[in-house]
C-alpha cells in the first residue's frame, strides 16, 4: 500500500455539541433566516424557523 500512512483507532468518550441558530448576527439577518426557512414551506424548515426564532428573542 502507501508507504507512511499508518491507521489507527480512536475511541470516542464523548461528544459535545452546541445549536448555532444565527446567534450573534444583525436582526435583518436573522429575519432573513427565518423569512427564508419559512418560504420553504416544509415541516422541518418551518420547525427550524420556530427554533431560529425562540433562540434569538429568549
Amino acid at each position: 500500500m502507501c508507504r507512511g500512512i499508518i491507521g489507527f483507532r480512536l475511541p470516542i468518550d464523548s461528544i459535545q455539541a452546541q445549536f448555532k441558530l444565527s446567534q450573534n448576527k444583525t436582526v435583518e439577518n436573522i429575519n432573513g433566516v427565518i423569512n427564508g426557512l419559512e418560504q420553504l414551506n416544509t415541516n422541518s424548515a418551518v420547525a427550524m424557523a420556530a427554533k431560529v426564532t425562540n433562540q434569538n428573542n429568549g
